[in-house]
């Protein structure tokens, strides 16, 4: 399955964008794809969400934008001075009250 995120309606002004996307691609066969052409900005006070069923690439896309991880294609561009944190999942069981 391949996603694509594009943001094309004119978006913020240049000196509101944080973070730029531009074609970001992620396949770990070589032919299936997590997601490609991923272009998208986000911009200062931008509050975004990412939705879809597991496996669709949520989690790998918000660790390329934080180079935790690299894109197999296209480019991320961070507005400097800015501070960009992924929070890694953690998989457990929350015991409260013992």
């Amino acid at each position: 399955m391949s996603s694509t995120i594009k943001k094309e309606d004119g978006g913020p002004s240049g000196d509101q964008v944080v973070l730029w996307a531009d074609n970001l691609a992620k396949t770990y066969d070589g032919t299936k794809f997590q997601f490609k052409d991923a272009t998208f900005v986000i911009a200062k006070g931008e509050r975004i969400g990412l939705i879809g069923v597991n496996g669709v690439g949520k989690s790998t896309l918000l660790k390329i934008l934080s180079s935790k991880e690299p894109a197999d294609g296209g480019s991320v561009t961070v507005r400097k001075g800015s501070l960009l944190t992924y929070v890694e999942q953690v998989f457990g069981v929350l015991v409260v009250g013992c």
